[in-house]
């Protein structure tokens, strides 16, 4: 190369997209769809349930129009269900 030649830009985009890819954790994987079931849904709540690739159940308490989702494993779930009969209890 003479001095008046500069280096040309290499595409390193593409060597390192497969780079990052090689170099990628092997926990994370790629979205796999999770069968989902919808429980009740009024106006402004929603509860459904998935099935979580390991098999386990989650739950999903949605409030308001999507804005807040709480997630619930199954201990946690009964715990919560516990919770609002007590409430529920009282009236």
């Amino acid at each position: 190369m003479s001095k008046q030649e500069k280096p040309r830009p290499t595409d390193k985009g593409a060597s390192d997209a497969s780079k990052q890819e090689k170099e990628r954790p092997a926990d994370i994987q790629p979205e796999v769809e999770m069968p989902t079931e919808v429980l009740a849904e009024t106006e402004n709540y929603s509860l459904w349930l998935s099935q979580e690739p390991d098999g386990e159940i989650q739950y999903h308490l949605e409030l308001g129009m999507g804005n807040v989702t709480i997630h619930f494993f199954q201990e946690e779930w009964d715990e919560f269900v516990s919770l609002m009969r007590n409430v529920l209890g009282r009236g």
